[in-house]
């Protein structure tokens, strides 16, 4: 539940960052034809936005990465992860025949 929900989150973040970083492109589009258009006026930089947009992008598509990481790994079967104890225990007969043997 908490990994689908990071997931979600991570979507999330992608796709605002990428609104983001349209959204930026569009002005800045919209501000050079200005500036061609009639002659000069004060055009903000889009820099700052471009960075926070990618950053957005990235830390989303970082967080999804980790979390399907973390979704796989949890998805693999015991067996495999669990080693064999060095300590074996004993059944009754076996306890038995070495206290016999002793």
């Amino acid at each position: 539940m908490k990994r689908t929900a990071t997931v979600i989150l991570g979507l999330a973040a992608v796709a605002t960052g990428l609104w983001v970083v349209s959204a930026v492109h569009v002005l800045n589009s919209a501000c050079s034809i200005n500036a061609e258009t009639f002659g000069g006026g004060t055009c903000v930089s889009g820099v700052p936005y471009y960075i926070i947009g990618f950053s957005i992008t990235a830390i989303g598509v970082v967080s999804i990465v980790l979390t399907l990481f973390a979704m796989l790994r949890r998805g693999r079967p015991e067996s495999a992860l669990v080693k064999q104890s060095p300590i074996s225990t004993l059944r009754h007969h076996e306890s038995e025949i070495l206290r016999d043997a002793a």
